[in-house]
């Protein structure tokens, strides 16, 4: 067990590392970095948890601040947590990033992620996404009830939940400027009951996987991102969402797919709703 430390400084690699030991329980630690890692050559993490299945991650804090005005160096490829089919629970992260391919939580599988306040200021591009889940076989992970929050004002830069397959994303709360897409999901999925507001100006939830289901969650978006993205799927079923869109994003795009929608509610300026393609 690793419980009520309180760890700082430059941590240039890691704050917390428990490779392949499984059933671990890391709770209620500090972890702070507290100089850019600027040296390249390989992911950074201030809790590494990878190939640690069963463990319990819980109620830790981890800070990673930096002076906005210093450009002297780069601060790139963070996964500020890591874990694998493992329980992510009641965690906080507020953390300031200056290049790109970052990720705040990133699951190599099947964990259950749950009630994490996750808080992101970045001024990069490239790949940079809140929560990454990946999963395997037929186990079914959960996202619920967490709060993110992008705290970037000028440009795209994060992404929301990714999630590949057999994965409920439910309950979240997803917040500011300049997100890229919110929520990405693939086979297998429900997404339900998630509040989702701000300025974007990609696509807020996109479908990537068949046997889908969107349902009951609420979008206050004031960009021109389209409400729901989907290409080439099958069994998509999209119902009892509540959009309202004072950018100029329609509600729904679809190419090539299978998809049944009903019970939705859309308000918008420019007078689009669905748009679909053969």
């Amino acid at each position: 067990n690793i419980n009520q430390n309180n760890i700082t400084g430059r941590l240039n690699w890691n704050g917390i590392y428990f490779h392949d030991s499984d059933s671990s329980t890391v709770m209620n630690n500090y972890i702070e970095r507290t100089e850019k890692n600027q040296d390249g050559g390989g992911w950074k993490y201030l809790i590494d948890g990878n190939n640690s299945e069963g463990s319990i991650i819980k109620k830790d804090t981890m800070i990673y601040k930096i002076n906005k005005n210093d450009f002297d160096g780069w601060n790139h490829s963070n996964m500020i947590l890591r874990c694998e089919w493992s329980i992510v629970d009641s965690n906080y992260i507020d953390v300031e990033l200056t290049a790109g391919s970052n990720f705040g939580i990133h699951d190599e599988r099947n964990s259950d992620i749950t009630n994490n306040y996750i808080k992101i200021w970045s001024d990069a591009w490239s790949e940079q996404e809140f929560i990454r889940s990946n999963n395997s076989g037929t186990y079914v992970n959960k996202i619920e009830n967490n709060h993110l929050i992008a705290d970037r004002h000028d440009r795209e830069s994060w992404d929301g939940i990714r999630a590949y397959s057999n994965t409920i994303v439910k309950n979240n709360t997803i917040e500011g400027n300049y997100l890229g897409w919110a929520i990405n999901v693939h086979d297998d999925c429900i997404v339900e009951n998630n509040t989702i507001s701000g300025y974007i100006d990609n696509d807020i939830i996109v479908v990537e996987g068949d046997s889908t289901i969107i349902r009951n969650n609420t979008v206050n978006s004031t960009g021109h991102g389209t409400g729901i993205r989907i290409h080439g799927k099958v069994y998509i079923h999209i119902y009892n969402n509540d959009f309202f869109n004072s950018g100029s994003g329609m509600f729904l795009e679809a190419y090539s797919s299978e998809l049944y929608a009903y019970g939705n509610l859309f308000e918008s300026n420019t007078g689009r709703g669905f748009y679909i393609h053969d």
